[in-house]
């Protein structure tokens, strides 16, 4: 798919831009310097056609975070490499800084000669000399475009700058159509919308700050997709990224580490959390993330009753677990064992999610996460024949000697639906029973599986 690529320095108004592009509030917006850290992946649609487009954080340097400004900066140099278009954002209103020079001299030196580069959605080969197109941002109102265009922008030596509005909108219409003459001459085409509507499996990651999700993310890819940093709070806004395994498309979700709420200080850490906890509502699967080391704590049980809340498929991941092997100098199965016994006691809500064991940062065992994600989709839509439950439920009767008076006459049945629902229907007003639903729920499992996966039982 064609990729168009958002460049500039910190506030030039990026990520307004972006979310004014995708058509939702995607990126986290603030004042703060830095706010956008990580490469961030949007589709915009026009004119019939859709294609990516890649939001990525400004260039700063600071002392106390100089690793984490050359991990930024980093991440600039690879949205430049996978794009094929260049969107150059400048501040109207504050005019061409030192630091606007730096990024211009910074595309220029990008990719002098076609070659081959991994992508986070597939290896494409880029080309030398990729076409840039220079927008002044913040042009409000009237006053601003009458303004005119500075000498010293001139004297970048792009074609002549599109002014638009990220706040209002206005100049967005001619700046995509432009986007799309570039598209021509270059001869590389958008998928057209139509043909793009491929089902794919959407996988939140979640767990508290420096857990490893991003490692895992990076270790699941293959390529540096998010920052990884030992500063708590590195990932600000959930990161999307679509891949392909085993040839059904996966979209990974990276979220921000949440923490308890009173120790939430920043308006971008608030808004971040917010937002990752409305992935795992759209999300199909989620990952919980665990650290071998450290016991399981509140968060981690509140992290798990939103999984429970809103009925996702989950795995249970044990990060970091090499250091327990190094610690203790042995690798047994019993440790493994004892860790999962300790695991669904804590967190007993969701005991029905497989537990899977992982290095992150030496990428041990990471290959097994999406194997275990395609086997819970299919558990989801796993359906059961009529006849089937029929006998299952006879079968439980006469094994657990259940009184006939309240269950012979029942009937189950499975409900049309995204996740697994069964329906109890009695003839009796009051079930005398003291938990019908969890009793049968295990059952269930023990006959039909459903690995991964929440039930949802009525009595009706």
């Amino acid at each position: 798919m064609f990729s168009v690529a958002l460049i500039g320095r910190v506030n030039v108004g990026k990520s307004a831009l972006f979310n004014r592009l995708v058509e939702r509030r995607k990126a986290i917006i603030s004042k703060v310097p830095g706010t956008t850290r990580d490469r961030n992946y949007g589709q915009c649609l026009w004119r019939g056609e859709k294609f990516t487009l890649i939001d990525t954080g400004g260039i700063t340097e600071t002392k106390s975070t100089e690793s984490l400004g050359q991990a930024i900066k980093r991440q600039i140099e690879l949205a430049i490499q996978e794009s094929d278009l260049i969107l150059f954002i400048l501040d109207i209103k504050e005019g061409l800084l030192p630091q606007d020079k730096g990024i211009a001299s910074l595309i220029r030196k990008s990719n002098p000669e076609p070659r081959r580069v991994q992508g986070y959605h597939a290896p494409h080969v880029v080309h030398g000399k990729k076409p840039v197109i220079l927008v002044l941002n913040k042009a409000d109102g009237p006053r601003e475009r009458r303004a005119g265009v500075d000498t010293e922008i001139l004297k970048l030596g792009m074609d002549q700058p599109f002014f638009v509005s990220a706040i209002n909108g206005s100049g967005i219409g001619d700046l995509l159509d432009k986007v799309v003459a570039k598209f021509k001459k270059i001869k590389k085409y958008p998928i057209p919308y139509t043909l793009n509507a491929i089902p794919y499996i959407k996988v939140a990651i979640i767990g508290r700050p420096n857990v490893g999700k991003s490692s895992l993310v990076n270790a699941i890819l293959g390529v540096e997709r998010v920052i990884v940093n030992k500063i708590p709070h590195t990932t600000r806004e959930p990161q999307d990224t679509l891949a392909s395994y085993k040839d059904q498309p996966i979209l990974l979700i990276d979220t921000a580490g949440i923490r308890k709420k009173k120790r939430i200080k920043s308006k971008i850490e608030r808004m971040g959390v917010v937002r990752s906890l409305e992935v795992i509502r759209r999300a199909d699967i989620a990952l919980l993330m665990v650290e071998a080391q450290e016991p399981v704590t509140r968060q981690d049980k509140k992290l798990a009753s939103y999984i429970i809340k809103y009925y996702k498929g989950a795995v249970l991941v044990v990060n970091k677990w090499d250091l327990i092997r190094r610690k203790l100098e042995v690798v047994s199965r019993k440790l493994e064992e004892k860790y999962e016994k300790y695991l669904k006691k804590e967190l007993s809500g969701i005991s029905w999610a497989p537990i899977i064991f992982i290095s992150a940062k030496h990428g041990w065992q990471t290959d097994r996460v999406l194997d275990l994600v395609l086997k819970i989709k299919k558990e989801q839509f796993k359906k059961i024949p009529l006849n089937k439950l029929s006998d299952f439920l006879k079968e439980v009767i006469k094994k657990y000697n259940l009184p006939l008076k309240y269950w012979e006459k029942c009937r189950l049945v499975q409900a049309r639906d995204d996740i697994p629902k069964f329906i109890l229907k009695t003839g009796q007003r009051k079930f005398q029973h003291p938990s019908p639903e969890k009793f049968l729920e295990k059952r269930l499992r023990e006959k039909f599986g459903f690995i991964g996966t929440p039930i949802f039982i009525k009595i009706k």
